[in-house]
């Protein structure tokens, strides 16, 4: 008698155990079927966000696009001190006309901006340093995911460029498409 009661014991347990955790499983399943990568891109995306509003908050606006005009008016608007950006970019290796919107991502979140503009870091965002990459050598870091799939600033808003899918999407694109099956 003491073994039956064992066995239905556990098995009671397990059904308890498979019940409590469907609706988990349900929503680590969701997240990995994404074809942009694992769940943590879109915990990523949403950080990087808020690092985003982070800046607006501290400067009044979002970072620029990479237009050279913008960047330098931008420059000019938040570091008002400094009277020529165009030539402290230059003098550090860097070309405004090659910076892109991946680039512009890690530049104005990493703390690079204050750097060259303040002369200290003040970093927005804490980039992982082994996943930055130069991958068109002109200076500018990127910041790719587990997958090779870039992270980068598209229409104001933080977006990953999913290879996979051949296309970039933001946050609310992703939720919009993945969790409304």
């Amino acid at each position: 008698m003491s073994r039956f009661r064992t066995v239905l014991l556990f098995t009671l347990l397990l059904a308890i155990t498979a019940v409590v955790m469907l609706p988990i499983i349900q929503r680590m399943r969701i997240h990995t079927d994404m074809p942009i990568g694992p769940f943590f891109d879109v915990v990523e995306l949403s950080q990087l966000g808020r690092a985003m509003e982070n800046y607006k908050q501290k400067f009044g606006e979002y970072p620029p696009p990479p237009d050279s005009d913008k960047v330098i008016d931008h420059v000019w608007r938040v570091y008002w001190k400094v009277a020529d950006p165009d030539s402290i970019l230059r003098s550090a290796g860097l070309d405004l006309d090659c910076l892109d919107d991946r680039e512009s991502l890690v530049f104005w979140l990493g703390g690079r901006a204050a750097e060259l503009f303040l002369g200290r870091p003040e970093c927005l965002y804490p980039f992982d340093s082994r996943r930055l990459v130069d991958a068109d050598g002109d200076e500018w870091l990127e910041y790719i995911d587990g997958d090779g799939d870039h992270f980068g600033i598209v229409d104001g808003k933080v977006a990953i460029e999913s290879r996979k899918l051949g296309r970039s999407m933001t946050l609310d694109q992703i939720e919009r498409e993945f969790t409304n099956r």
